[in-house]
């Protein structure tokens, strides 16, 4: 086998908010055998969200389509969702995200580049400021330094 079908490739890109994070992965793989029209990049979008922050409450368990997780603006929904535990075995937050998979987003799988793929990183940028507004308290609209 050669190595390039040995390795993957992953980047990942953060932005940091008051009690969560947003987050942008590109995952590079071998060519696809089953659809040759389908590029080597996967682009995901994930949130996560600590305990203290204004959504924590509104999720229970592990169903990603669970309507706190459906309220989210994911690219064409969540496809993702899993609680992260600490070494004392509390849950410290969660990951919630979506994927650019689905029918229709063939051409991200050729996107290598944050450039090319804009419109990833523009809703990654919704993402963050949905996460950022508070309803109830406007202070958790600036950003962690």
């Amino acid at each position: 086998m050669s190595e390039e079908g040995v390795w993957s490739h992953v980047e990942e890109w953060h932005k940091r908010g008051v009690d969560f994070q947003v987050l942008v992965k590109r995952w590079s793989f071998p060519e696809s055998h089953w659809n040759p029209r389908e590029g080597r990049q996967v682009w995901n979008i994930y949130a996560i969200i600590h305990t203290n922050h204004w959504l924590w409450d509104s999720f229970e368990g592990p169903d990603m389509f669970q309507p706190a997780a459906n309220d989210l603006p994911l690219h064409c929904g969540p496809t993702f969702l899993e609680y992260h535990i600490g070494q004392d075995g509390k849950v410290e937050s969660l990951q919630v995200g979506s994927d650019y998979r689905h029918q229709g987003d063939a051409r991200f799988s050729h996107y290598k580049t944050r450039e090319e793929a804009w419109q990833v990183f523009q809703d990654a940028e919704e993402l963050f400021t949905y996460l950022s507004t508070n309803p109830e308290d406007t202070n958790t609209e600036k950003e962690e330094q």
